[in-house]
């Protein structure tokens, strides 16, 4: 195992470097393994392990590592320039690797533990997680670090310089999990802005909406939350471009309407969309403290919650009360399901699918909320929606419950909407 290992950014920008971090470095070259420390200041450290009796190896900024290879091998850390994503770079080279990046704190936390004292350091999360978390600045990772992870499938850790510990980062980890919230984060500082049309025409406002949307991006506006109704576009913008949206709508004549002091509440986890009742638990457990919900969307692993600020530090609580250190969801909602590696737990028992039951559910978690034809649903499974598929397609939709579904004749997960499609159930 070769130990790649990187810095957080407060470490590097605050040049810290403490006996911690030398502990760190010493741990795993007594362990045996290769160590080849990636940050941007290569030659203090090599300094600052000196100065407490290690010996290291400083290499070019364009080196190849096989003629460094048998001081590696020998115990001797090797020191490079480069940041966090220079570090996933370098691990992807190696036949087997992981990068370790050090921060000052916890890895990832299951919240703000200055908001939440009853927040714990998440052990395991996946790529995805890990992406969305960095999108959100609530990880210890830049997003373009992390997407390189993803892409070239580098397991790296995130740890605590001081405690040694933290979170394992890889694509199987929401196995490792009992619960399908990773992590409950807040962003503040956004407006939230709702713009509909003057006149009922149907054709106009279709093309006013799709200049609007062009003006904000031509005037540096980023949109967040952005969803079409008929008759109104709903959005949220950082707290100091609002002004600017709403002129922008009121040059292309249209009504708007904007709500300041915004705080963007996110609850992240792999199992949101294969977990069944996450929704219901979410919006049941801000009702209880009478918390308002102005607008919601969610994604892959994200369901992002526009509430007013004041209210944002109640809601993580609430959310990490009936997520984290709450309750598990009940017996009947326990269906899990890695889209990637297409594994599915039910009840905690493993179920093995074929290709196309794989296939057929990804497509229906991948949809889940909305009626998908059955067509369109054959044609991913067949590349074609003929007679012969549609029936097909109804023998996998019928093999598929007798595998997830309590009761098969009477499912929860997978509906059929007469005359319409399939409907797989949150």
């Amino acid at each position: 195992m070769v130990n790649v290992v990187t810095f957080g950014s407060p470490v590097v920008q605050s040049a810290r470097l403490t006996d911690a971090i030398v502990a760190r470095i010493a741990d795993l070259r007594d362990g045996g393994a290769m160590v080849i420390v990636v940050c941007a200041s290569p030659a203090v450290v090599a300094d600052a392990l000196a100065q407490r009796g290690y010996a290291s190896m400083l290499l070019p900024d364009h080196f190849t590592i096989g003629a460094f290879d048998e001081p590696a091998r020998s115990g001797i850390p090797l020191l490079v320039g480069g940041g966090q994503e220079e570090a996933m770079a370098l691990a992807a080279t190696f036949e087997s690797a992981r990068v370790i990046v050090y921060a000052d704190a916890h890895g990832v936390m299951s919240a703000d533990p200055e908001r939440v004292p009853a927040a714990t350091p998440v052990e395991f999360a996946s790529y995805m997680e890990l992406m969305e978390l960095a999108d959100l600045r609530a990880g210890a990772l830049p997003p373009v670090a992390a997407e390189r992870a993803r892409a070239l499938g580098v397991p790296y850790e995130i740890r605590s310089i001081v405690e040694n510990r933290g979170t394992i980062v890889r694509d199987d980890a929401f196995e490792e999990r009992s619960k399908p919230v990773t992590s409950i984060t807040i962003s503040t500082g956004a407006a939230f802005v709702s713009v509909r049309p003057v006149h009922d025409d149907g054709d106009r406002w279709r093309r006013q909406r799709t200049q609007m949307v062009e003006q904000l991006a031509a005037r540096g506006v980023s949109l967040e939350m952005l969803q079409f109704f008929p008759k109104r576009m709903r959005f949220t913008v950082d707290a100091d471009r609002v002004d600017l949206a709403q002129d922008i709508a009121a040059e292309l004549s249209l009504h708007s309407h904007a709500t300041t002091h915004c705080a963007k509440v996110c609850v992240v986890g792999s199992g949101i969309r294969s977990t069944v009742g996450v929704f219901c638990k979410v919006f049941a457990a801000l009702r209880e403290r009478d918390i308002t919900v102005l607008h919601f969307t969610d994604s892959n692993v994200t369901i992002s919650l526009l509430l007013q600020e004041h209210e944002a530090a109640a809601a993580e609580q609430a959310l990490h009360e009936a997520f984290v250190t709450g309750s598990t969801l009940p017996a009947a909602a326990s269906i899990l399901f890695d889209l990637n590696l297409r594994r599915l737990r039910v009840n905690g028992r493993e179920v093995r699918l074929g290709v196309r039951q794989a296939m057929l559910l990804k497509v229906l978690i991948d949809n889940v909320g909305r009626v998908v034809r059955a067509e369109e649903v054959a044609r991913c499974l067949f590349n074609t929606d003929g007679k012969d598929e549609l029936a097909a397609l109804r023998v996998h939709v019928h093999n598929l419950r007798k595998k997830i579904e309590e009761d098969p004749a009477d499912p929860r997960y997978v509906l059929t909407i007469p005359n319409q499609g399939y409907l797989f159930v949150r």
